[in-house]
């Protein structure tokens, strides 16, 4: 927990040192995630995001389904940083979220997603979200990954 605290810490966290730390730092970073400091739980999930493996997934998983929107909107930006497979669940509970700030961080971490029900999913909410501008960026997505 020392050596995970001091990079976490820090104003600027240097994940890509931080990452470096593993799977042996999940178990500290799940803690801190359901802790009661916000701005830690918020970095501890961005950091597991950064971890491969079940336990990490686990970690974003649960913050992804936390009434506390800036532990949903870290999910969704965490996405970027993990593989299709692994985030694919996450995505599809952020991107219905009632927040629409946290389904354009999903939309715009799903971007290298390719699977087919993620383009019928993007395609659905450029004809249906109740937001322009989102609908307009999942547009964009489904071009994208058309191409």
């Amino acid at each position: 927990m020392k050596d995970v605290r001091a990079f976490l810490d820090s104003e600027e966290v240097d994940y890509d040192s931080a990452k470096k730390l593993g799977p042996a730092a999940l178990p500290f970073l799940q803690e801190l995630a359901e802790g009661g400091n916000l701005a830690l739980a918020t970095k501890a999930v961005y950091l597991a995001s950064l971890i491969k493996g079940t336990a990490a997934r686990a970690i974003v998983e649960r913050a992804a389904q936390s009434p506390e929107v800036l532990l949903r909107v870290t999910a969704a930006s965490g996405i970027k940083n993990m593989s299709e497979r692994q985030s694919g669940k996450i995505f599809y509970a952020l991107i219905d979220d009632e927040d629409p700030g946290i389904r354009k961080v999903a939309m715009n971490s799903a971007a290298h997603f390719t699977a087919q029900k993620a383009l019928k999913k993007l395609s659905k909410l450029a004809s249906s979200d109740k937001e322009s501008f989102l609908r307009e960026l999942a547009t964009r997505q489904v071009a994208r990954m058309k191409k």
